[in-house]
């Protein structure tokens, strides 16, 4: 009876090959590799407020609440001498947001942020946000349309 159970739990496993388990132990194993996202492949959206854009620098200017362009984890967090707060999102290995200017953050280290939840206020000045690429080189190549990113490539 056992040999049948083991069986039976094999075939329910592999008729469910999207599921988690089954990616991890195809990563372990070898398998599928996980898809590789560069930047491009991500469509950011900023907050809203006066959007400026000078180098590949954006300002997002008033009393606005922050959000991370897309979806991703809190690198690191820093506060300046000024008392503003400077937030670091790892969106891939591939992909990552500077936002700079905080007043007041609602995140910490290594927690995950979604687009579509505030990270951040600033309240009535300039926040900064810069996208960097896997190797730290900072993106300049793109455009704001409203307050969608449009990539240049």
């Amino acid at each position: 009876m056992a040999f049948f159970s083991a069986i039976l739990t094999v075939e329910v496993a592999s008729s469910q090959a999207d599921s988690g388990i089954n990616t991890f132990i195809k990563g372990v194993f070898g398998g599928e590799k996980p898809t590789v996202k560069n930047y491009d492949d991500f469509k950011p959206v900023l907050s809203s407020g006066t959007v400026n854009v000078n180098e590949g620098v954006i300002t997002i200017s008033g009393k606005n609440s922050i959000y991370a362009p897309c979806d991703g984890t809190v690198a690191a967090i820093s506060k300046d001498e000024n008392g503003t707060y400077t937030v670091e999102v790892k969106h891939s290995d591939n992909f990552k947001t500077l936002l700079t200017g905080l007043d007041m953050i609602y995140v910490e280290d290594g927690q995950t942020v979604f687009g579509n939840i505030p990270l951040g206020y600033v309240n009535g000045g300039n926040a900064k946000l810069c996208f960097f690429d896997g190797d730290g080189k900072m993106l300049n190549d793109f455009s704001v349309d409203g307050n969608a990113v449009i990539w240049a490539v």
